[in-house]
């Protein structure tokens, strides 16, 4: 019912000030026509684990050789380049919270290539810290989760993760800092009796993977035997 107001008033909002593109301004839709052209699409060939682009005779890439990970696989719908940086951008900092829907559709339309032979039961965003949900408003995360799971008509899970602890926004860290800093920052939480089979975390954006892994290894303690994610953009 609330997904159904919201598509109400925002239908609403659109007529009373018509959207223009986040990105170039044009009037007529937060993503406009042109902008969509120019999205940068990930295709293969992956890394059959992590979903890092890999030479075509590979696949498995060396890090995911040498590193075993508490998720089944990562896969991501576009490249994290313009314009969708910009949209992600707009979405994270600057309260462009309404863009969360067409950003999702695309998650929706690349989904057909990704979604894995285990049929997913739970879709999860990663969460923020409270106190930086708070201060943003909003959680643009499970934005795209929710809108992404009401579309491919998968339960929406939210409150199965939780954040324990502020961490350092990943975006200023590199690699080995990154993995430092979300060591315990998820805990999974038992709601109901039944667990999920397979999990599907969602992200805005994938860069070295170490957040995804951190959260997936909180929901394997809590009992969910797989764990899969899906971002928007994938960090080349």
């Amino acid at each position: 019912m609330f997904y159904q107001v919201e598509q109400a008033f925002q239908q609403f909002v659109d007529f009373i000030l018509p959207p223009k593109c986040v990105n170039c301004s044009r009037a007529g839709d937060l993503i406009c026509s042109a902008c969509y052209t120019k999205i940068a699409w990930l295709n293969p060939p992956l890394c059959q684990q992590c979903g890092r682009s890999i030479e075509e005779k590979q696949t498995t890439c060396p890090e995911c050789l040498t590193s075993p990970s508490p998720l089944k696989q990562i896969r991501a719908a576009t490249q994290f380049i313009e314009p969708i940086s910009q949209f992600i951008h707009q979405l994270k900092y600057y309260n462009g919270f309404a863009i969360a829907r067409p950003l999702a559709q695309i998650m929706v339309e690349a989904w057909p290539k990704w979604q894995t032979e285990k049929m997913i039961d739970g879709i999860v965003p990663i969460p923020l810290y409270p106190a930086r949900e708070k201060e943003r408003g909003y959680n643009q995360s499970a934005l795209l989760a929710r809108h992404f799971a009401q579309s491919i008509q998968q339960p929406y899970l939210p409150h199965l993760l939780t954040r324990t602890r502020y961490t350092q926004p990943q975006a200023r860290l590199n690699a080995h800092e990154r993995q430092n800093n979300v060591v315990g920052a998820f805990k999974g939480v038992m709601k109901g009796a039944k667990l999920p089979q397979h999990v599907l975390l969602v992200d805005d954006v994938c860069t070295t993977g170490a957040t995804l892994h951190e959260a997936a290894r909180a929901l394997r303690r809590l009992g969910v035997p797989h764990v899969s994610a899906y971002c928007l953009a994938r960090a080349t």
